[in-house]
């Protein structure tokens, strides 16, 4: 399945994800994926892995409706193809690698002016997904290989996608109550409590 910048705004009201969207949607929902931080950093990676894991085999049970976007930041207007090579070094199919186009950023007090060149990839299988995952959890810690890309996994036709940031954490951006409600029930251990007050406020009958 081919990503679609109209299916998604159809849904989402932009084209490509946002980074950092819990809250902006109304039935979001955001996961504590690592232990606290007195623990090491393999302790650390190998709980959100597990996680992270656990909870795309649940979301993800059709990988034929699944697209994986990935967010290349570039001061400059082409896309710098150099960052998709961990990828490819991790057996993950060039092929299957589709640029979309790139949005501009004017910068603020900390970004300065920059280009967000987005890439689809089409995963074959769930350890794809995982191969995935590894590599955007890993970037905050010490853990190799890995990427300093954005991805997000996204299921436009169910109205959701996951963006798993680093090993603290990761969102689930939804329209579609009725799964984000199922995704609730099953995980609600490991949904962060700083954020918590909120969620129960949507979904805690």
């Amino acid at each position: 399945m081919a990503y679609s910048k109209h299916k998604f705004r159809s849904k989402f009201g932009v084209d490509y994800p946002l980074f950092g969207p819990f809250g902006k949607f109304e039935f979001d929902l955001r996961f504590e994926l690592s232990p606290p931080r007195s623990l090491n950093c393999i302790h650390m990676f190998s709980r959100a892995y597990d996680r992270a894991r656990a909870v795309s085999r649940v979301l993800f049970p059709d990988l034929s409706k699944i697209q994986v976007l990935t967010s290349l930041y570039s001061e400059e207007p082409s896309p710098p193809y150099m960052r998709l090579r961990v990828f490819f070094e991790n057996r993950l199919s060039r092929d299957r690698f589709q640029y979309q186009g790139s949005e501009f950023k004017k910068g603020d007090e900390w970004f300065v002016p920059h280009y967000l060149h987005w890439v689809a990839y089409t995963p074959n299988n769930h350890d794809e997904i995982d191969t995935l995952l590894w590599l955007t959890l890993s970037q905050e810690s010490a853990i190799k290989p890995t990427t300093n890309a954005d991805l997000y996994f996204v299921d436009t036709n169910q109205g959701f996608y996951l963006h798993p940031y680093d090993d603290r954490g990761m969102d689930l951006v939804s329209v579609n109550r009725a799964l984000s409600q199922s995704i609730f029930n099953q995980f609600n251990d490991w949904l962060l409590d700083y954020d918590r007050e909120k969620m129960n406020a949507v979904f805690a009958n």
